[in-house]
């Protein structure tokens, strides 16, 4: 199984990707600002962040059992 810190690094891998990939087209947007998060079902984890500057900045690990204690939707 995978772990988190296998996963994340795969997030930053991406990131890299995405820089690379940004470099090559300067004709793209380069002020594309969005919240992003990334749900690993398998770990029950969720990674919450910024895409900013064509890359993906990792804020936040959240297991889900936090993420569930800051919610109050009545959910178990």
């Amino acid at each position: 199984m995978t772990t988190i810190e296998e996963c994340r690094a795969a997030l930053d891998k991406l990131s890299d990707s995405m820089q690379r990939r940004r470099g090559r087209r300067p004709s793209r947007p380069r002020a594309m600002e969005r919240s992003v998060s990334c749900h690993v079902t398998d770990l029950d984890v969720t990674f919450a962040g910024r895409l900013t500057g064509g890359r993906i900045e990792v804020r936040d690990t959240v297991p889900r059992a936090a993420a569930r204690e800051g919610a109050d939707d009545g959910s178990p």
